[in-house]
């Protein structure tokens, strides 16, 4: 079994480089079983329209976890535009 934090925390970093561009960050907020919750940021300058839509990031994210992992994952995206 992978350690799962750290592959998500890998995956994450395949992402980040291009989202702080925009002024955005992803962080883990809890993983439980095969549940991942992440947290989306914004920076008050930050292009919230040059992000990704929240379903869209959640199912690539997802995939890409899973990629690395060969664990079936959901992923749940605390993301600030939906609230």
């Amino acid at each position: 079994m992978p350690d799962i934090k750290k592959s998500v925390e890998n995956v994450l970093n395949q992402y980040r480089p291009a989202m702080e561009a925009d002024g955005v960050g992803l962080e883990i907020s809890n993983i439980e079983n095969e549940l991942i919750q992440l947290k989306i940021s914004f920076e008050e300058t930050s292009c919230m329209d040059c992000v990704l839509p929240k379903g869209t990031l959640e199912m690539m994210l997802a995939k890409s976890i899973e990629k690395v992992t060969g664990i079936k994952v959901q992923v749940e995206l605390d993301d600030p535009r939906e609230k």
